[in-house]
């Protein structure tokens, strides 16, 4: 066994046999490295790899500016407001001409006088009717004409007063009616202005007019 060893040597060169033992040194210390490794720091196992599930997000269906019901968000309420009917017999619209429709609000003594003397009707002494007293600390005069008419016959009723309050504003609503004289009825050839007056509390609130008309025979 020596000589085959000793012989396997001489198959170098000369003055390298010390190279086949650098190289089984070398292996030997790779081996044990490798070894001393895996036994310090073992290779935790592995486990299979779990996939990450997908969330299913629901879709929420907002509706459009098209679909949103508009009236749903306005609000409308109506209240009657009280009134009381003024008794003033003659007034200084009664032979004026007014062509339109018109509402007269007083809110204080001062223009419910000059109102009233702007009348060119006199009474029995030959004077001019003097204003109807009004407590304008607590109220206020509404005047509503239907407008002028060539003859007699006319008359206007006032139905009902509401308070229509809205979302931006807030607004009175007179009702009346117009009663005109039927084509049976013999009438005054003089130009009139059928007018009547109103107290309600006071308000700074606009006034709007919605009248009706009705015929009235004089034969009934």
């Amino acid at each position: 066994m020596q000589q085959i060893w000793f012989s396997q040597w001489l198959r170098f060169p000369p003055g390298q046999f010390w190279l086949p033992l650098l190289i089984s040194g070398l292996a030997i210390a790779l081996v044990s490295c490798n070894s001393l490794a895996t036994a310090l720091y073992p290779t935790a196992p592995t486990s299979p790899t779990k996939s990450t599930p997908i969330i299913s997000t629901p879709i929420i269906s907002v509706p459009t500016s098209s679909t949103i019901d508009a009236s749903a968000k306005l609000t409308t309420m109506k209240t009657s407001i009280p009134f009381q009917v003024l008794r003033v017999g003659s007034n200084p619209l009664s032979q004026s001409m007014t062509t339109q429709p018109k509402v007269l609000v007083f809110q204080n003594q001062q223009d419910w006088s000059k109102f009233w003397n702007r009348s060119s009707s006199l009474d029995l002494n030959l004077q001019k009717p003097t204003a109807p007293s009004v407590d304008f600390s607590r109220h206020q005069v509404i005047g509503l004409t239907s407008g002028s008419h060539s003859t007699g016959g006319f008359s206007i009723q006032i139905d009902r007063i509401e308070k229509v309050v809205m979302p931006q504003r807030e607004e009175w609503v007179i009702h009346y009616t117009e009663k005109v004289p039927g084509a049976d009825c013999f009438v005054t050839q003089q130009t009139t202005t059928p007018t009547v007056f109103l107290l309600t509390a006071t308000s700074d609130a606009p006034i709007r007019m919605q009248g009706k008309t009705i015929s009235e025979s004089c034969n009934s």
